[in-house]
């Protein structure tokens, strides 16, 4: 049921994650415009002004940290992350001579986002803890709501999503306790990521739907996108999936979030790689890599050299695929996210495995697969599939066997839910082959149905018969 207060007319709130008011009283008439301007997408000219005011002489400090705040996420949207990271530290030494628990928190909270935006995970995560530690103390509820919500969204990025989704739900009844549509959307975001990371596919579409619903009554475009992101990991139909994606870009570049942007058409990559159009997933990966790099954002860099990796080894470009996989390894040995590392060992083994070296493959996927399980990802079921495949190839049967069944029983166990950046007819089609090889031929031919009918549900609203034919052919493991 919904609550009451969703009948009220939402208040605007600040973007994101949005650092509540820590005092009584109205902000300065500036800090309104200037967060007007950001809320509008216009970074370039929030700056602008925000850069004005903070050359008075006499503002308060409250105004001052505010201006450096808002400043701070107007340079994150434009994806100038060591300018942000300035005015977080600024922003810290501040908050530190006026020894109020209130300015601490809004101040720490800051320095976190930067951090996290950085890819500095592990020092995100100190700062997000002392965040919400002088939120308590400074005893006002809508500053420990944005506290906890960053804490959520660095704990879920670091790999601790337990832990994120947890404190997430904390920050959602934070939020909903003082009307704040957009702060409660963007924790349930922060829940439908953990769960989706999880393998919890329903859990996270639930999450995500109200997710969508909230943003979108607070106007919150930052908000809708990434809901709309996480809608299309959970949808198998591409038509839909493609749909959402094309609205979360649009959603970015009325907020006028570079970075998000990119995000958006990294997945849409990832679907041109489904539909076997991987030249176009190439040209994608091609033009946001390097503003990727250019920002500095380390963990969104690595998740773009990932797909990156996979679009390359589907070209046959082994050169360039090694050369982006040894980027990708060093990122991730500084991030600390155990799916990085997971994304590490799936590449290198799909290299192997494409260069004919199955053995080394299969000792890739083993070790995926065992980062997975100790972090609990959802993940798991395909480093096992991708194991069943290298232990057939290098003839070990019953290996295959063990690691395939134990691959679609976890698949039936998330409810056939598809995985994040692979496909359920895989899953199933490796079962096939392991029980065709150890001579089990009804059950073969049963896992190979299943594994068909999942082939068709990604095409089943296309009615453009040449993307028709292209998803059935192009990629050899669908032709």
């Amino acid at each position: 049921m919904p609550d009451s207060r969703e009948t009220r007319k939402p208040r605007r709130p600040q973007r994101a994650p949005r650092p509540a008011q820590p005092r009584a009283g109205k902000p300065a008439p500036t800090v309104e415009q200037v967060r007007d301007l950001a809320w509008a997408g216009q970074h370039a000219r929030a700056i602008d002004l925000a850069s004005a005011s903070l050359a008075a002489t006499d503002l308060s400090v409250p105004s001052h940290l505010d201006l450096l705040d808002l400043r701070a996420e107007s340079y994150i949207a434009l994806g100038k992350l060591d300018l942000a990271g300035e005015d977080a530290a600024a922003m810290v030494e501040l908050a530190s001579r006026a020894k109020s628990p209130a300015l601490k928190a809004q101040a720490l909270n800051r320095r976190a986002i930067v951090q996290m935006r950085q890819g500095e995970l592990k020092s995100a995560g100190k700062t997000a803890i002392a965040a919400t530690k002088a939120a308590r103390k400074s005893r006002q509820r809508p500053l420990l709501a944005a506290s906890l919500s960053i804490l959520g969204e660095v704990y879920g990025r670091s790999g601790n999503y337990e832990a994120g989704r947890k404190t997430a739900e904390q920050a959602v009844e934070a939020f909903d306790a003082v009307g704040d549509f957009s702060g409660s959307g963007r924790a349930h975001w922060t829940i439908a990521l953990a769960w989706h990371q999880l393998g919890r596919i329903k859990e996270s579409h639930a999450a995500a739907q109200r997710a969508l619903e909230l943003c979108s009554r607070a106007g919150d475009q930052y908000g809708i996108g990434n809901a709309l992101i996480l809608l299309s990991h959970g949808d198998p139909d591409i038509v839909q999936s493609n749909q959402q994606l094309r609205r979360a870009t649009r959603a970015f570049e009325a907020a006028g979030y570079a970075e998000r942007w990119t995000v958006a058409l990294g997945n849409l990559a990832i679907r041109y790689d489904n539909l076997g159009l991987h030249h176009h997933a190439n040209r994608l990966h091609a033009e946001i890599v390097p503003m990727i790099r250019t920002m500095g954002a380390k963990q969104r860099l690595a998740n773009a050299l990932t797909n990156m990796v996979a679009t390359e080894v589907s070209l046959g470009n082994m050169d360039a695929a090694l050369l982006h996989l040894r980027e990708l390894a060093e990122l991730a040995s500084s991030l600390g996210d155990p799916g990085m590392d997971v994304s590490v060992e799936h590449n290198a083994g799909d290299l192997a495995l494409e260069e004919g070296d199955a053995a080394a493959a299969a000792r890739h996927y083993q070790a995926g697969a065992q980062i997975a399980h100790e972090a609990v990802l959802g993940m798991e079921t395909v480093l096992l599939s991708k194991l069943g495949e290298a232990q057939l190839a290098r003839g070990k049967k019953a290996a295959a066997l063990k690691a395939t069944a134990k691959a679609t029983a976890m698949h039936r166990a998330y409810s056939f839910a598809k995985p994040d950046r692979w496909t359920s007819q895989e899953i199933w089609w490796r079962h096939a082959q392991a029980l065709s090889a150890s001579n089990k031929t009804m059950q073969a031919r049963d896992a190979l149905e299943r594994a068909y009918g999942f082939l068709l549900v990604p095409i089943a609203h296309q009615h453009d018969e040449g993307m028709r034919l292209y998803y059935l052919n192009k990629d050899p493991f669908h032709r």
